[in-house]
């Protein structure tokens, strides 16, 4: 059995989705909090091996209604993850993203399962409440065995800028960058779900799959691209950072030696970005 919890996300989404088509004898129930998207998922995939669990990680009745065993996966990929509404709802955020691992990974652990966490690079080195919350939860999973697997931004992620981007081009031929200079890890969806898949049988430790780096600045210029505008035939208003953003993010780190996302050693090129974007807005 694998249990997913979050599991109507993009993330969710493109899991189950590699799950379903790799292991076929695989029972997969999804725990989320809303039934609408449940309801979307089921008619999605219609597979009678998916079962729906209406819940949230912070509450408890859903342990009831699961029975795992110590061959069992437990995928968590619930999370509060805007970083300036986390920063605008402290406690919440920290509730779901820190108290909702808790409660998940203790449960997992009472039954000898294994327990799988999806994190991110403001995990390190966080100012914002978003990373601080998944430090803490990271350093959780860690503590009691669990498999830590940490992203830069997602792209094509339900609310990835790549569809803000999109949308504002289109209707008023302008985006609004919150700074120029802003550097980010990028990876597409379906990556992510088969990197943890592929990792799911490792031992405990922080596994963090090969991304590249780009500007806001070359993300916008790829869509403008695809769109058919060109790159830099549209306007730019630059609104600066939002409450508890950094310019650059680390995706480790260790006392001085950190890896930025403004390192040029490891920047994408301009084409295998473009492909990464056309491919991820094409799902958008």
């Amino acid at each position: 059995m694998i249990v997913i919890f979050g599991g109507t996300g993009t993330l969710g989404n493109a899991l189950t989705k590699e799950i379903l088509e790799k292991y076929s004898s695989e029972k997969v129930v999804i725990v989320s909090r809303c039934e609408l998207k449940q309801k979307q998922m089921a008619d999605k995939f219609n597979d009678k091996r998916l079962q729906f669990i209406v819940g949230d990680v912070r509450d408890h009745h859903w342990k009831s209604m699961i029975s795992i065993g110590e061959h069992d996966l437990v995928f968590n990929l619930a999370a509060m993850k805007h970083v300036d509404i986390a920063e605008s709802n402290v406690e919440y955020c920290f509730d779901v993203n820190t108290n909702g691992t808790k409660n998940t990974l203790n449960w997992t652990k009472e039954h000898g399962a294994k327990y799988l966490f999806s994190s991110t690079d403001k995990a390190v080195l966080p100012i914002n409440t978003y990373g601080a919350s998944k430090m803490m939860a990271e350093k959780l999973v860690l503590s009691k065995g669990g498999l830590v697997f940490r992203w830069g931004n997602v792209l094509g992620s339900r609310g990835s800028v790549l569809g803000a981007f999109k949308k504002s081009l289109t209707e008023e031929n302008k985006v609004k960058i919150t700074d120029i200079n802003m550097t980010r890890f990028w990876v597409l969806i379906e990556d992510v779900a088969k990197f943890m898949l592929e990792k799911k049988d490792h031992q405990s430790g922080i596994y963090i799959p090969k991304m590249g780096a780009a500007t806001i600045m070359e993300l916008a210029d790829i869509v403008a691209d695809i769109s058919g505008m060109g790159s830099g035939n549209y306007e730019i208003e630059e609104t600066g950072i939002r409450p508890g953003e950094k310019i650059h993010e680390c995706l480790w780190s260790a006392h001085d030696q950190c890896l930025r996302s403004d390192d040029l050693k490891i920047r994408y090129s301009y084409e295998d970005l473009y492909k990464k974007v056309e491919k991820a807005l094409s799902d958008c």
